[in-house]
C-alpha cells in the first residue's frame, strides 16, 4: 500500500474523531485545505473507498446518521480511545501527514527520538503473528559480550522511549524482558509455540513502575504527596 493513501486514511480518521457529524461536504472542504488533495476537492467514490479501506485496516467503521445533516461519525468511538495502539497509531501519523502536506511546520515540532531497536519490530510482530519463537542475540548494559537464545514473544511494549519485548526465554524457563535497543539481531525460527491464555500483561506489570517485574516481591501501597500544579500534573500522567 502507498504511504501517502495510508496517510489519506489516517486523516480522514483522526478528522471525523475530532469532529463527529460533519457533513460530507465539509469533509471535502477540509480536504482542499490540508495539503494532501492538492487543494482539489474529494471526490465522493474516493471517500467512500477511503471509508471502506479504514473499516478493513484499522477495524474502524464511519457511519452517516441523517437526522444529524447526514453527518459522519465513527462507531464505538469510547473503544477506539480505549485503544492505545490504534489512537496512539492515529495521532502520531495525523501529526506526520501534516508534517508532510506543510513543511512550514517542519520545523516547529520536536519529536522523542526512540533508539533504534524499533529496526526488528517489523520481524518480531510477525514472528508474534505467526506465534513463532524467534533466536536473538542480546548484550544487555554491563555484559562484556552478547548472547544468542531463543524465545516466545509475547507482548512488545514501549515505555520511558524504548522498545522492548517481553517472552518466555527457552533457557531459563521465565518469562523475561528485552529491550530492543540491545538486541543485535532477531531471526524467525520454524519452532511454533501457544501463548498461554493465562497470560495478561497487565496483570503481569500490576503494581510496577516501568518495565521491571518481580513475582517474589510483595505490591506495596505507596503514596505520593504533590503540591501546587504537581497535582495536576501527576493526575493527568500518573506513574506507570
Amino acid at each position: 500500500m502507498a504511504a501517502n493513501k495510508f496517510g489519506r486514511y489516517v486523516w480522514l480518521v483522526d478528522l471525523i474523531r475530532c469532529h463527529p457529524y460533519i457533513t460530507f461536504k465539509e469533509i471535502s472542504d477540509k480536504w482542499e485545505d490540508c495539503g494532501l488533495g492538492d487543494g482539489k476537492p474529494l471526490p465522493w467514490k474516493t471517500f467512500m473507498n477511503h471509508k471502506d479501506a479504514v473499516q478493513t485496516i484499522f477495524d474502524i467503521i464511519i457511519s452517516c446518521d441523517a437526522k444529524r445533516g447526514y453527518g459522519y461519525y465513527i462507531e464505538d468511538a469510547d473503544l477506539l480511545e480505549g485503544n492505545s495502539f490504534r489512537s496512539w497509531l492515529i495521532d502520531s501519523y495525523a501529526t506526520l501527514n501534516q508534517l508532510q502536506a506543510d513543511k512550514k511546520l517542519e520545523k516547529r515540532i520536536s519529536f522523542e527520538k526512540i533508539p533504534s531497536g524499533n529496526k526488528y519490530l517489523q520481524i518480531l510482530l510477525q514472528a508474534m503473528r505467526q506465534n513463532s519463537v524467534v533466536e536473538i542475540t542480546h548484550q544487555g548494559f554491563g555484559r562484556s559480550h552478547a548472547s544468542t537464545f531463543q524465545v516466545e514473544p509475547y507482548h512488545l511494549k514501549v515505555y520511558n522511549r524504548r522498545w522492548y519485548l517481553i517472552g518466555w526465554s527457552v533457557y531459563s524457563e521465565e518469562i523475561r524482558t528485552y529491550a530492543l535497543d540491545r538486541i543485535l539481531n532477531v531471526k524467525v525460527t520454524d519452532t511454533t509455540f501457544k501463548l498461554p491464555e493465562s497470560f495478561d500483561i497487565n496483570e503481569y506489570f500490576e503494581g510496577c513502575v516501568g518495565i521491571i517485574a518481580d513475582g517474589d516481591i510483595d505490591i506495596e501501597r505507596v503514596v505520593i504527596k504533590a503540591y501546587g500544579w504537581a497535582r495536576k500534573y501527576l493526575a493527568t500522567l500518573p506513574y506507570t
